[in-house]
């Protein structure tokens, strides 16, 4: 930040001005503009670098005194950036006789009334200033440089009014810093999926932690930590510094709470910290809340500070700002001996966070989180009728957003959009598809799971069985684009605002589904392999657009915060009403078997079984998409066996514990 470029150079004018001698030679006495001059001068040095006031300090009459006081006062305020410029005459200075400074120390600000003359010739010079304070906001006061003659020119005063009309030889400056709480993220109904819930900090002391045994005994087998990290952690600091070991929720605390005070050393702190109703409950799409990091720290906003706790991933980071509000503080006088508060000089009005809407039900998330039960993958609902996201587990827990954010294969449950580019190009249900136990395409042969063969059977047949090799010798027909033009239906692949993932307000995968020139890739695409790819969110939209005939962008985020809304579009009745027909006889009839006796409407499904990796025989991941009535549900078990076997009960369980 810097001072008026026509400020200062009228300023360096005026300086030059000033060093004029008169026409007998004789050097005129200091000019009322040649303070004007020293005073722009410092206050240009002073913006210049208010970090390092070396060059501000050196145009005063006493710079080591001078650069003390800049330097503590960015210091201390925590200035990130500084402007100031003058804005009028010079005036009288304030008196600065011993009896008007012992009367500025005991008000904490210079005499009221009109500045008079000083005696030893100071004039006062008025400015401006903005401090940017770091995590605070802008403080903007009015204030006078000091200046007095020095020879045939003016040199400015070190002086603490100087810096401030407030300052005495006996005060200084302080800031105080405080969080408003930070605002909960709610549900569709309006409950709070994480709010402010009470912790418990653990730290050891390392002084006082004597049985380092029993110590590593606690980390490893009670707070399950790594006790050989904090083995080194405690080797390195202070002895007296106390060691962060774990944050517990209150409740766990309490399940251990024993064990850890036997521990000397051991120091429990209660806390604060925004967190969902169970460690695992959401955590993906949700997030979570810590001490901010570098990293953290750079996408928290302006007034986020390194002591606060931010978001550090899922909805708590995309919206860390709105959530946690504008922090709150002062700038005050305060006494130097001691730090009593002498005057409030500016207060900054704290702003609370706002809460965050949502689509997400807390009962169709905690059945969702049941369901998956921790396995490695994803679960997503959606609500066909408003492509509302109702939920979003992941799992374990502590790994990244898979049901929103996952890339896999996704096999055979992409036959949906397979079959939707076949039935636009004319294909009927009932044509005959032969089914063989393999395919060769360029070389490279492909099977059905479990090595099966349907001989030549209707083409609904096929789809309901999942046969890999009746797709892949329909597929040698379809025109390179068709896929990509048949997934964009869904919004699956689409990157731009119409895309599935693009309607969240967060990061997500929309899903890769490219253009197939060659007879091979689009084989393999064709069964959902090869270059193709999607997340359980996009696959969980396709079962959803079937269900209601219409594409709707899924949403997540409701109210202010949500994402410009884009038209429902909807897909031709036809080719909707014989894609569920084909997708209930997978329940009926095909490997979808496990929906078969829900309670409630006719589900439909797709399973499939997708193979990745370079061993032989190659792993797969689990997948189902299935529709209940107004649900749609998306599974993904990573190294999880078969569709239909291992991902078909996990979405059956979840729909009956939504029924």
């Amino acid at each position: 930040m810097r001072s008026s470029p026509s400020v200062l150079a009228a300023g360096l004018a005026l300086l030059l001005l000033a060093g004029c001698t008169g026409d007998d030679g004789a050097s005129p006495e200091p000019s009322e503009d040649g303070a004007l001059a020293a005073a722009t001068a410092y206050l240009e040095a002073w913006t210049g670098s208010p970090d390092d006031p070396a060059a501000a300090a050196a145009l005063t009459d006493d710079p080591a005194a001078a650069g003390a006081l800049l330097e503590e006062v960015a210091g201390t305020l925590r200035v990130d950036g500084l402007e100031a410029e003058v804005t009028g005459a010079s005036t009288g200075a304030p008196p600065a006789t011993p009896a008007a400074r012992a009367q500025g120390d005991a008000a904490g600000a210079t005499p009221p009334g009109t500045p008079a003359p000083d005696p030893e010739g100071l004039r006062a010079v008025p400015f401006r200033a903005a401090l940017e304070l770091r995590s605070l906001g802008t403080w903007t006061y009015d204030g006078t440089v000091l200046v007095r003659p020095e020879g045939d020119g003016w040199t400015v005063h070190a002086d603490p009014r100087t810096v401030h009309p407030a300052l005495t030889e006996g005060t200084r400056l302080a800031r105080l810093r405080e969080l408003p709480a930070r605002a909960p993220v709610l549900d569709a109904r309006g409950r709070p999926l994480m709010q402010v819930r009470p912790v418990v900090e653990v730290g050891v002391q390392p002084q006082r932690a004597s049985d380092r045994a029993a110590l590593r005994r606690l980390a490893s087998e009670v707070l399950e930590v790594d006790a050989d990290a904090l083995e080194e952690r405690l080797a390195e600091a202070d002895p007296l510094q106390v060691v962060p070991v774990i944050t517990l929720r209150e409740e766990a605390y309490r399940e251990v709470e024993q064990q850890v005070r036997d521990v000397p050393g051991t120091i429990a702190s209660p806390g604060e910290r925004t967190l969902a109703p169970t460690p695992d409950f959401g955590r993906g799409v949700l997030g979570t809340v810590r001490p901010a990091t570098a990293e953290t720290l750079a996408e928290a906003g302006p007034y986020a500070s390194e002591v606060d706790d931010v978001g550090t991933t899922g909805l708590q980071r995309a919206y860390q700002e709105r959530l946690a509000g504008r922090p709150g503080g002062s700038v005050r006088l305060v006494a130097r001996e001691d730090g009593e508060p002498v005057r409030v000089l500016h207060r900054f009005r704290a702003e609370p966070g706002r809460p965050l809407g949502t689509t997400l039900d807390l009962d169709v998330q905690a059945a969702a989180e049941a369901a998956l039960g921790g396995r490695a993958g994803g679960v997503v609902v959606v609500r066909p009728s408003t492509g509302a996201v109702l939920a979003a587990a992941s799992g374990p827990a502590d790994g990244p957003d898979r049901a929103l954010a996952g890339q896999y294969p996704p096999g055979s449950t992409f036959k949906v959009v397979t079959t939707t580019a076949l039935l636009q190009r004319g294909l009927d249900p009932d044509d005959v598809v032969a089914c063989p136990g393999e395919a060769v395409v360029e070389g490279k042969a492909f099977t059905n799971v479990d090595g099966f063969a349907l001989g030549d059977v209707p083409f609904r047949t096929d789809f309901a069985e999942s046969c890999n090799t009746a797709f892949v010798g329909l597929a040698e027909d379809l025109p390179a684009g068709a896929l990509p033009g048949a997934a964009a239906l869904y919004g699956l692949g689409v990157e731009g605002p119409a895309g599935v993932a693009s309607g969240l307000g967060l990061g997500a995968y929309a899903g890769s589904v490219p253009a197939q020139p060659e007879p091979l890739g689009r084989a393999a695409a064709s069964i959902g392999q090869g270059t193709v790819l999607a997340s359980p969110l996009a696959m969980a939209s396709v079962a959803a657009t079937v269900a209601d005939g219409t594409y709707r962008r899924p949403s997540l985020v409701t109210g202010d915060a949500a994402p410009a809304a884009v038209p429902p579009r909807p897909l031709d009745p036809g080719l909707a009403r014989t894609l569920r027909g084909l997708m209930r006889g997978v329940v009926t009839g095909g490997s979808g078997g496990a929906l078969a006796d829900l309670p409630g409407p006719p589900a439909i499904a797709k399973t499939g079984t997708a193979e990745y990796g370079t061993e032989v025989p190659p792993r797969t991941h689990a997948w189902i998409v299935a529709a209940q009535g107004d649900l749609a549900v998306a599974v993904v078990l990573e190294d999880g066996g078969s569709g239909g076997r291992d991902a078909g009960p996990v979405a059956a369980d979840l729909l009956r514990r939504l029924r």
